[in-house]
This record gives structure tokens, C-alpha cells and sequence, in this order.
């Protein structure tokens, strides 16, 4: 999904919703503007159920392409 699809996508809701992730091990966590980083990524790279699809670009010589990472509130189930 790019920036413009979810800005899309968040139009059909209340601007003071509240947005959250799933916590680490259960429950829900919310999202921080703090917590937003850009970060390169290599695509397709995972393939175990439990993981995301994408890795991080740190573990090969060049990211595939930059994407916006939203990350849970610090302290929620770490």
C-alpha cells in the first residue's frame, strides 16, 4: 500500500478515530507519529508464516525501495 492508497482508504473514517497495531504478543497498541520511520526494504524476501513478507535492506547490499514503517507505542508489551 503506498501513502496516498491509505491516505484514501482513512477518508471513509472519523478523523479522531483512534488507530492502532496488534502488541507484541496480544492486545493493541497505539500508533505514534514518533514512532514513524522511512527505512529501506528488500521485497519478497520471507516466506514463513510468521513473518512479514519484506526484510529489512540492512542484510543485503541495496534496499528494493524505501517504505514508511508504523511502529507501536515504545513500552507496549516489549
Amino acid at each position: 500500500m503506498t501513502v496516498s492508497e491509505l491516505i484514501e482508504n482513512l477518508k471513509a473514517y472519523p478523523p479522531t478515530m483512534r488507530v492502532v497495531v496488534e502488541g507484541y504478543e496480544a492486545g493493541y497498541a497505539d500508533l505514534m507519529l514518533e514512532s514513524f520511520e522511512v527505512t529501506g526494504i528488500k521485497l519478497n524476501q520471507l516466506n514463513h508464516w510468521c513473518y512479514g513478507r519484506h526484510e529489512h535492506a540492512s542484510r543485503y547490499d541495496m534496499a528494493d525501495e524505501e517504505a514508511l514503517v508504523l511502529s507501536r507505542e515504545a513500552g507496549s508489551g516489549e
